[in-house]
């Protein structure tokens, strides 16, 4: 954003922009308090062209807001780089204090996601069994711009901390 913003000439309101993603952050750690540094966040993608789900890892655009507030990645998502693939058997890497999963909106993401409740495996989850999975919003989980980024913060208020 720095880089369009200085090409645009609009680096005042990028930087404006940033001071208030700051902001919310620093609401959002506020809010959530004394559990900040045990909570553990999944994230996870599902259909389109992946043969079944994909995890963010801490670099990724979610990973990054993720980080920025203070929440604790599962180990085998605290890594920088590419997505982790995800299969039936590897569904023990996805556990977390809680999950967020974007689905594609067609009709592979309906599957990955029937298919994926109905394995035992998942069932053994802490967040499923505490009812802490939250299906998020696609496009703004997997987007790249400042907008996306609040809208990430929203629903990190309304799911962990308004929940």
């Amino acid at each position: 954003m720095e880089f369009v913003a200085q090409t645009l000439g609009k680096t005042a309101e990028a930087k404006q922009l940033l001071e208030e993603y700051n902001r919310q952050i620093e609401q959002f750690k506020t809010a959530i308090g004394d559990q900040l540094a045990q909570f553990q966040v999944s994230l996870v993608n599902g259909g389109g062209n992946a043969a079944f789900l994909r995890s963010d890892v801490k670099d990724s655009f979610a990973g990054t807001i993720l980080s920025d507030a203070g929440l604790q990645r599962p180990p085998a998502q605290n890594i920088k780089g590419l997505d982790i693939e995800i299969n039936l058997e590897t569904i023990p890497q996805l556990e977390g204090d809680a999950i967020f999963i974007t689905l594609v909106s067609d009709d592979k993401g309906d599957q990955v996601w029937k298919r994926l409740q109905r394995h035992p495996l998942w069932s053994q989850l802490k967040a499923v069994k505490q009812d802490r999975v939250y299906l998020v919003d696609y496009s703004t989980w997997r987007g790249i711009n400042i907008l996306a980024a609040y809208g990430v913060i929203d629903d990190l208020f309304k799911y962990l901390v308004e929940k």
